[in-house]
């Protein structure tokens, strides 16, 4: 894989009772394209669909190429099965599918595809080499690369060629009959009882494994809703029922997730800050109790207060910033701290049961000497999202403010809802890429299919720190943080990482390429044992 110009490092932090780890820094691996790879099952399907995420091949799929996952191989990583290859079940017609000629109705959406994923960095060969579809063998689908391929351009062909299909299914109980129907080991189309049974497999599986493999990170995440006149009441509650299935959906309390909320219509408001609500049933019944107001639609307004005060006077961001009109009464904290100190969110306390590591980056080094760690004292990091839902075009610029809000390492998800959206502003207030960060859905009585996606990339959003700031904190058993660091655009790209353990064992997994590291992804890893301090030095081939 190529890695010229890597511009970040990031680090999966994970406090674990049992050892995953090898004992070998340079022990990378790409499970993706092994078979039957000793790794958990969740880790390899994450994976597969980070590679896909960043090749920026295939539109989003809502979660479906994720769910026929679980659906047909419900957590095991055998390689071929009766019903077919890899972790996807791939098939020998599926493959064929894929490889439709210029006679075929779906060639013209499929050629393209690939090309594409010949010319991707990210998709290659299990030899590093380029992936030439019309070359690929029913025994590689075997891997899990491989198999996703395979499916995901089956399901491409099927929108082509199928003339009772239009578009991506949305909802999880049409992806079910979706895969009941298409996805059948049987030759025949199955009868209406069988697809009804194997559609209730699909949810029965999906909501299995989406809570067996979801994150477990902890981030301080903010809510900005839209409630104009244009939403209405009606649509308003179910928005908050969205957020409030998100946000209850996270370990809250005081040294965990943090949730605060922002509503705006004409004018902002501070519905709660950070720290109001200290568990899931109480932040969810706040949400729901938000009133709807309605009036005109000033989303630039909405992100200046989101930005000021939920972040700001909440001690997470630096109070050395561009000057933001207050909307509260409360006047702004002063400091007279540099700009380049970053108060950053969480003071997760000594007290749990485990972890108590951190990660220490004193920046990049080529020395074989000692290394020298830094004076800085160490900071606790927790990721900072914002997630903007509204209906309609912002009567104000948004961009200023989406940009002061990017420049402050605040990552923004928006979600446009219905006809009145605007797909250029929804860019502008998110955070890059684009692809992983706008939504678009067309009312609000499906804005509930988005809700798995935005969970997961929430709490799979890493917290940026400086190389030269030591960063502690604390996990829980299977806990994982996140942390990305800016590399330098001048200098190689190695990097020294001191992680010790007050108490636990606790391991990382890196990555120049991926944001997400794990288990089955990674570029290097370490470990240290409770009460240890280990130096690793990295760097990019």
């Amino acid at each position: 894989m190529s890695r010229c110009e890597p511009t970040a490092f990031t680090v999966a932090v994970v406090f674990f009772s049992t050892c995953l780890l090898c004992t070998d820094l340079a022990c990378a691996r790409d499970a993706t394209l092994q078979v039957g790879a000793q790794v958990p099952y969740c880790d390899v399907v994450e994976a597969v669909i980070a590679k896909f995420s960043l090749a920026s091949i295939f539109s989003d799929d809502h979660g479906l190429l994720r769910r026929i996952a679980y659906a047909e191989s419900a957590g095991t990583i055998s390689p071929t099965t009766a019903t077919g290859s890899g972790i996807w079940r791939a098939t020998q017609q599926m493959l064929d599918a894929s490889k439709a000629n210029a006679t075929s109705s779906s060639y013209k959406v499929l050629e393209p595809l690939r090309r594409a994923i010949a010319n991707s960095t990210q998709l290659r060969t299990e030899f590093g080499q380029i992936l030439e579809w019309d070359l690929v063998t029913y025994s590689q689908l075997r891997l899990p690369l491989y198999s996703a391929l395979t499916v995901r351009l089956y399901v491409e062909a099927l929108l082509e060629s199928d003339a009772a299909l239009s578009t991506l299914p949305l909802r999880l109980d049409k992806q079910a009959s979706f895969w009941a129907k298409y996805f059948s080991p049987a030759a025949a189309v199955p009868s209406v009882a069988e697809q009804s049974r194997r559609s209730m497999v699909f949810v029965n599986r999906t909501r299995q494994f989406d809570d067996q493999c979801a994150c477990n990170a902890n981030v301080d995440m903010a809510f900005v809703m839209d409630m104009s006149g244009s939403v209405g009441a009606s649509n308003f509650a179910k928005a908050r029922a969205f957020a409030s299935a998100i946000a209850s959906s996270f370990n809250v309390g005081r040294n965990e997730t943090r949730v605060g909320m922002v509503t705006y219509s004409t004018f902002p408001v501070l519905n709660f800050p950070f720290g109001r609500y200290n568990s899931p049933s109480s932040v969810a019944k706040a949400i729901l109790r938000v009133p709807y107001t309605g009036g005109s639609t000033y989303t630039s307004r909405a992100l200046r207060t989101m930005i000021h005060d939920v972040f700001m006077l909440n001690n997470t961001l630096p109070t050395t910033v561009p000057p933001i009109v207050p909307t509260t009464p409360t006047p702004a904290p002063t400091s007279s701290a540099p700009a380049s100190t970053i108060p950053v969110p969480f003071d997760q306390g000594p007290d749990f049961p485990g972890g108590g590591g951190g990660i220490i980056p004193p920046g990049p080094s080529t020395t074989q000497g000692p290394v020298v760690l830094p004076t800085v004292a160490p900071q606790t990091v927790q990721s900072r999202v914002g997630i903007v839902i509204t209906d309609g075009k912002s009567k104000d610029d948004v961009l200023p403010a989406s940009l002061l809000a990017h420049g402050l390492g605040i990552t923004v998800f928006s979600i446009g809802v219905g006809i009145g959206i605007q797909t250029s502003e929804l860019n502008e207030i998110a955070s890059d890429p684009d692809q992983a960060h706008v939504y678009e859905v067309g009312d609000y009585d499906v804005i509930e299919n988005i809700r798995t996606s935005i969970r997961e990339r929430t709490c799979r959003t890493p917290s940026s720190v400086g190389l030269e700031n030591p960063v502690a904190g604390s996990l829980k058993e299977n806990e994982t943080q996140f942390i990305a660091v800016p590399l330098p655009p001048d200098e190689p790209p190695v990097v020294t990482i001191t992680l010790s353990s007050e108490q636990g064992d606790v391991g990382f997994f890196a990555s120049f390429d991926f944001q997400n590291p794990n288990a089955a992804l990674h570029d290097f890893m370490g470990e240290v044992t409770s009460g240890q301090t280990e130096h690793f030095v990295v760097r990019s081939e």
